[in-house]
């Protein structure tokens, strides 16, 4: 199987994780595994990542958390300007202000965060027996529309672990939801490894979604394919 290659706006490792994780670009494609080749957005979204779990970081130092978190060791010339840009364009838009040298999240992003955060954990953060009966009992539609409410409430969950174990109760009837997930960047990294997780239940549609014209849907399907192990006779 080929390994997809990254275009300006591919993402491979999924903007959607409310928890901070140092990325492992080992496996990626040579484009992804260099500084130079990460998208402006991932750029962006590592920086406030960055922002929200530290509090406040001094403006020099936010190259190299960022260019960490993106699962590099060092920082250095164009990619410095890099973050250094973005830090100007998150101040000038008002998403983070600089005080005494140090960058924060601003207060309108941040209280804007913590309602998000509290939204999505209000909707299915623990199991309940409504949604233990619609997973295991439902229609297809329902089982459908459920899986698509937890991919949104494992956004901001504490515990997306939880989540992902009630998707699986849905069993095949979820694999179609979380192939259309694949397009949304906010819960795609989520929708990569439910599907993972299925395995074998998936692969027809993982396999089909390789021909799909969006092309973050064809990278996302390529990742779980491979994941998963499935991808041995593509």
């Amino acid at each position: 199987m080929t390994t997809p290659r990254a275009r300006p706006g591919d993402v491979l490792w999924s903007l959607s994780d409310t928890r901070v994780v140092v990325r492992d670009r080992r496996r990626g494609p040579t484009s992804l595994r260099l500084l130079s080749g990460i998208p402006q957005v991932e750029l962006e979204w590592a920086l406030q990542r960055v922002v929200r779990a530290q509090k406040s970081i001094p403006s020099e130092d936010c190259p190299l958390a960022v260019a960490n978190l993106l699962g590099f060791k060092s920082a250095r010339g164009p990619w410095i300007t890099r973050v250094d840009d973005a830090v100007k364009r998150a101040i000038a838009t008002g998403a983070m202000k600089l005080e005494h040298g140090r960058v924060t999240l601003s207060e309108h992003r941040r209280g804007a965060e913590q309602h998000e955060d509290q939204a999505s954990s209000e909707v299915a953060s623990d199991e309940t027996v409504p949604v233990r009966e619609v997973l295991e009992s439902g229609t297809e539609a329902e089982k459908a529309e459920q899986v698509k409410i937890l991919l949104q409430a494992a956004l901001s969950s504490d515990r997306p672990r939880t989540q992902l174990d009630q998707i699986h109760r849905a069993g095949r009837a979820a694999v179609t939801p979380l192939i259309e997930a694949l397009a949304d960047i906010r819960v795609s990294a989520l929708a990569v490894t439910a599907l993972v997780e299925i395995g074998h239940p998936a692969k027809q549609q993982l396999v089909q979604a390789l021909e799909s014209p969006d092309r973050q849907v064809r990278i996302h399907a390529g990742e779980a394919l491979s994941r998963a192990h499935l991808d041995d006779d593509l």
